[in-house]
């Protein structure tokens, strides 16, 4: 996609810039903090609109970017992996704190390689935001495969809920706020093979 080319140029300039860093530097600053300070430096010199270390219910995202046609939720790791990175944004729903916002939201991981001082790995996923609280219209809810998080009060008031298609194949930790107070007849009916992952995963069956 455009957007993904765009980022995989910026991504390759920060790669670069981190690369350019004498190892002199880096060796005594060589922790998660230091190239998350780095980038967030940049990103006010070069008059973005970013916020470091923004607190949420459940955690602080490294950094924030907010452009005008997107949000992106940055999250660093040192000697670990991108994937790391974004399944904390997505875990913590971080996104939760932008449900309001119009723009769509991306969680970005990127990891630092502790030999090459610089990003060996990153990712970007769009999160998809799924929110119906306190419609009465709603019946059936099929969630796609495509669905990283639910945001806490997703279908919280729908009380005419009584069948849940969830197509997710690898489910992952929801808020137990997330069904409150839909029909108490209603059914869950997830990917055949699955469901003792529902059942390790918090939230899925508090109100089935």
């Amino acid at each position: 996609s455009v957007k993904r080319a765009t980022f995989e140029q910026f991504m390759e300039s920060i790669r670069k810039w981190y690369s350019s860093i004498p190892c002199n530097i880096t060796d005594r600053n060589q922790n998660e903090q230091f190239y998350q300070s780095l980038l967030y430096a940049l990103l006010v010199a070069l008059g973005a609109d970013v916020w470091a270390e923004e607190s949420t219910s459940n955690g602080r995202m490294d950094i924030v970017l907010k452009m005008t046609d997107a949000i992106y939720i940055i999250e660093f790791k040192y000697d670990k992996s991108a994937e790391e990175a974004v399944s904390q944004i997505v875990d913590k729903n971080y996104a939760m704190r932008f449900s309001s916002d119009s723009r769509p939201v991306y969680a970005v991981g990127l990891n630092i390689d502790k030999n090459q001082r610089s990003i060996d790995d990153w990712t970007i996923n769009k999160i998809e935001q799924v929110v119906f609280q306190n419609c009465t219209g709603i019946s059936t809810v099929e969630i796609p495969n495509s669905i990283k998080s639910i945001n806490l009060y997703a279908f919280s008031g729908c009380e005419n809920i009584t069948h849940v298609i969830s197509k997710i194949e690898t489910p992952f930790n929801i808020d137990e706020w997330v069904f409150k107070d839909i029909s108490s007849d209603a059914t869950l009916q997830v990917p055949n093979g699955t469901i003792s992952n529902y059942q390790d995963c918090r939230g899925w069956l508090n109100h089935f």
